[in-house]
């Protein structure tokens, strides 16, 4: 009996001492479980920069094993695409210039040459064919930038003041052209409700306005262009506005719709063959619409014609004369106003011989006088010895570049009490990312304002005669510069 007694005792403690070692081994297991269901986690949602400890030899092990791979891959992955988008947008801030600065040559001088007397009809159309295949160009490679810049989350958004009606005329002004050229009726309708003060991002809303009015009449050869803004909303501090480009062109297949909003992309190759162009165009709208907080949407009837409409934000502002558009503003060419131009002494700093040229011309056509520096370290030393009412300075140069120049001018300065206004003259729109901030960048290094290339002369000219004039010289300028020069 006592035996028996004592076998039993065994037997519980034995299956106490099994179930004591399973309840262990199973809360070790699913502690392994959470464990690697909180690794899989941190690798989904992009924390691969943790180590995983492998800690059994078992199936979980194993397990372990394999996600501590994973990772790994993934790691360098991630790595190779940071390298390789790296090296991408250094080949594009690169290609960027290259490009753009032959291109300023190339329609620097046909602007020239269109403003020139003595053609005949002949010469004068290849001029302007020159002119616009410049200007084509140019597009394309902006197209190809504002794509890459979009890619690279590099594209950011200004928040500015300005004339929504003026900036509507200033649209429509060139397309009413063209349609005329095309002999198309060209419409434009406002709601009379819309407020005419606005703040927001002009040169966006102008971008994407300017692409589907393009498109239309691309695709449209009879009938007519339409542009409507309607009041969607009106709120004490914003205005909704549904944006609406219609067109009676060739319109677009049901199953092509979603094809046209990719990149490089076009209804079909035959279509890309009769109009040209990248494709890149309604991608970018997109793009810029997403950025907005807004959608581009399309309704088309094959053969009919389309509609292409997004909504715009924008926030309500009393606008002030400052803040109106810049391109809107007249250059004076009179020759009381020119004759004055002569006691401004400008210093072009540029290694470029052809891009030399352009702006020596544009410069000497206002009557401004002009020296000329062929990179960074001749330009310090012009500085140095001469004061100039304003200096133009390209970024990229042998020797010493724009930047570096900059600073030693500023330092010069600073020891002289004197002060020039510095422009930047750049064609590297990628690495600084053009448009937002920009300004910013440069006026942080010692300049003033920055012009990309090619140069306009408009700009140049509304540029020049802003910095030349003393207070707005002062309110641009760094402030130890001026506490010193004061």
């Amino acid at each position: 009996h006592r035996v028996s007694v004592g076998l039993s005792l065994l037997v519980v403690a034995g299956v106490m001492l099994v179930v004591v070692y399973l309840l262990f081994k199973s809360r070790s297991f699913f502690r392994c479980i959470h464990d690697l269901k909180k690794e899989a986690y941190q690798i989904t949602n992009g924390f691969i920069n943790q180590n995983i400890t492998v800690n059994r030899v078992d199936e979980i092990g194993d397990l372990q094993e394999a996600i501590a791979q994973t990772r790994e891959y993934l790691v360098k992955t991630l790595r190779s695409a940071m390298a390789s988008s790296n090296a991408k947008s250094e080949f594009l801030a690169m290609m960027s210039h290259e490009i753009r600065t032959p291109l300023n040559g190339v329609i620097g001088m046909a602007e020239a040459l269109q403003e020139e007397e003595g053609f005949d009809q002949e010469q004068r159309d290849m001029i302007n064919t020159i002119a616009d295949s410049g200007e084509f160009l140019l597009a394309i490679v902006n197209d190809i930038l504002d794509y890459s810049k979009i890619e690279t989350g590099k594209m950011k958004l200004d928040h500015i003041e300005f004339d929504l009606f003026r900036l509507i005329r200033s649209i429509t002004k060139v397309f009413q052209l063209k349609a005329k050229d095309k002999n198309l009726v060209f419409e434009l309708n406002i709601d009379d409700n819309i407020g005419q003060n606005v703040k927001g991002d002009p040169n966006r809303i102008r971008q994407i306005i300017t692409n589907l009015l393009g498109n239309a009449m691309k695709f449209t050869d009879q009938g007519k262009v339409s542009l409507i803004l309607k009041l969607e909303s009106d709120e004490e501090e914003q205005q909704v506005i549904r944006v609406e480009v219609k067109d009676t062109g060739i319109g677009i297949t049901e199953e092509k719709i979603n094809v046209i909003f990719e990149s490089f992309s076009q209804a079909d190759t035959s279509t890309t063959r009769k109009y040209g162009g990248t494709g890149l165009g309604l991608s970018i709208s997109v793009k810029l619409a997403e950025l907005m907080r807004s959608r581009l949407e399309v309704d088309s009837q094959y053969g009919k014609g389309s509609v292409f409409s997004f909504s715009l934000a924008l926030e309500k502002q009393n606008l002030t004369a400052e803040s109106k558009a810049p391109e809107q503003e007249k250059t004076e060419y009179s020759e009381k106003a020119l004759e004055g131009n002569k006691d401004i002494q400008v210093l072009v700093v540029e290694d470029n011989m052809v891009n030399q040229k352009v702006i020596v011309k544009l410069l000497k056509k206002m009557n401004y006088s002009v020296d000329v520096a062929n990179n960074g370290e001749i330009g310090v030393e012009a500085a140095k010895n001469k004061l100039y009412n304003i200096i133009l300075m390209d970024i990229q140069m042998p020797v010493m570049g724009g930047l570096e120049a900059t600073a030693w001018i500023r330092k010069h300065e600073k020891e002289t009490g004197q002060f020039s206004p510095i422009v930047a003259l750049t064609a590297d729109v990628v690495s600084m990312g053009e448009g937002h901030g920009v300004r910013e960048k440069y006026v942080e290094a010692g300049m003033n304002e920055y012009i990309s290339k090619p140069v306009k002369k408009d700009i140049l000219y509304r540029i020049i005669k802003e910095l030349t004039s003393k207070e707005k010289a002062k309110d641009s300028a760094d402030p130890e510069i001026l506490e010193s020069a004061n």
